[in-house]
């Protein structure tokens, strides 16, 4: 007919979509965190800024929001039903991004993270790895049953402040 249908104008470019999947204000509370824990953990204040230490933190900050995207994909795929109604313009209640892909998405980040843990055996660290696992773990416990860690307010709350 010649006019485009309604799903047809309101398809969004899968990296606005991608963008909308990782809970920004998540992603941008952990891109705060990390560069401000490298700048509390150096010894001095010129430490702080050396290119040594920009390098670890970039390395430590992408497996981490990796991870993050991993932790709240996961979430958003476990809750569809309930944020239909809650929250209905998360990119899979809405429609926009099919479980399916969702789901590719989700593992595709748990795993680069976890491998960038181990990846550069300069960079890596005991730490970072301790983290990115540890993350996973609570994360993965916090959605998923047998444990579904969301179902009870402190162990939630405990899970959303250990994960940042």
């Amino acid at each position: 007919t010649g006019i485009p249908s309604e799903d047809a104008k309101r398809k969004l470019p899968f990296p606005v979509v991608l963008w909308r999947f990782t809970r920004p204000h998540t992603l941008i509370g952990s891109a705060l965190a990390i560069p401000a824990i490298h700048v509390l953990a150096a010894p001095t204040f010129d430490a702080a800024f050396s290119v040594s230490t920009l390098i670890s933190m970039l390395y430590a900050m992408v497996p981490s929001l990796l991870m993050n995207l991993y932790i709240t994909g996961l979430n958003q795929i476990t809750d569809v039903e309930i944020d239909k109604i809650n929250k209905p313009n998360l990119p899979i209640a809405s429609g926009d991004l099919s479980e399916r892909n969702a789901t590719i998405v989700v593992l595709l980040a748990l795993l680069a993270s976890l491998w960038m843990g181990v990846a550069h055996s300069a960079l890596s660290s005991q730490g970072l790895n301790v983290a990115l696992w540890g993350s996973a773990i609570l994360g993965t416990m916090y959605s998923l049953e047998p444990f579904r860690l969301k179902r009870f307010p402190a162990l939630a709350a405990f899970c959303i402040v250990a994960v940042r």
